[in-house]
């Protein structure tokens, strides 16, 4: 982890595998996960600052792994380090991640990039349309909103949760959630309807001696550069649009699998 640190010198150490910053209503790092003993993973992590103190940890919002191109196919993975190799390696691994994670880690974070980056980072590593993995997105989303106090961010968040929820399979969610869609989106949006208490926690969790201590990133937020959710025929368009090109893409996944059995 010392050279990711050289590297990335804003982020602390908040753990053993674990390096963050102080940034609006989260801490936002780099985790290692070691696998199998001979190698790690490099993963992007959010960590909410509004939950009460001693499960900040326990329950992180965002997990995004780094990930490179697979040799044998067209599609992402994530980026094993083996140890061993670490040296020849490093660097590469290092420019991938200022690639894929630069807008987020450095000192000045723009709202608008942020979310961009979030955005497509999870389109790339999480299955699409899972809501175990997309509901996290959505509370993003309904998170910064609220901690801006604005409601032109959450009319665009809302508009983007319906359209991703129209997605996800409803014997699913209730496996999940023990809750319809519909339930569960409403159940969001009364978990944040508080703003002062939201607020009051995470200004509580900031003086913890432990958080305090960390390097701070200035979260900007500048309402001209939030382009608004469109719903119009172009956003239904592009929907049925991405219907089909996710239906395409399980259907490559399947012939893909069955060609390399």
């Amino acid at each position: 982890m010392a050279d990711w640190r050289r590297e990335f010198p804003l982020l602390k150490p908040y753990t053993p595998s674990l390096i963050v910053k102080r940034c609006g209503p989260f801490l936002v790092g780099l985790r290692f996960d070691k696998y199998w003993n001979s190698e790690y993973r490099v993963c992007l992590q959010f960590l909410p600052l509004w939950l009460p103190f001693t499960d900040i940890l326990n329950w992180p919002l965002l997990n995004i792994e780094l990930r490179e191109k697979d040799r044998k196919s067209e599609f992402l993975r994530p980026m094993d380090i083996r140890y061993e190799l670490h040296d020849r390696v490093f660097d590469r691994a290092v420019e991938e991640a200022r690639s894929q994670f630069g807008d987020v880690l450095g000192d000045r974070v723009a709202v608008e990039k942020l979310i961009r980056s979030v955005d497509e980072n999870a389109a790339i590593s999480f299955p699409e349309h899972r809501p175990a993995f997309w509901s996290h997105v959505c509370e993003f989303k309904v998170v910064l909103a609220l901690y801006f106090d604005s409601p032109e961010m959450m009319e665009n968040a809302k508009g983007w949760i319906a359209d991703e929820v129209r997605f996800w399979d409803e014997d699913n969610v209730r496996a999940l959630y023990s809750m319809t869609k519909g339930e569960w989106v409403d159940d969001l949006y009364a978990r944040y309807a508080d703003r002062d208490a939201f607020m009051a926690r995470i200004a509580e969790n900031m003086a913890q001696p432990r958080i305090a201590r960390l390097n701070s990133a200035e979260l900007v937020y500048d309402p001209a550069k939030i382009e608004p959710y469109r719903r119009d025929i172009w956003s239904r368009m592009r929907l049925w649009v991405a219907v089909l090109r996710f239906r395409l893409r399980k259907l490559r996944i399947k012939i893909y699998h069955r060609i390399n059995l």
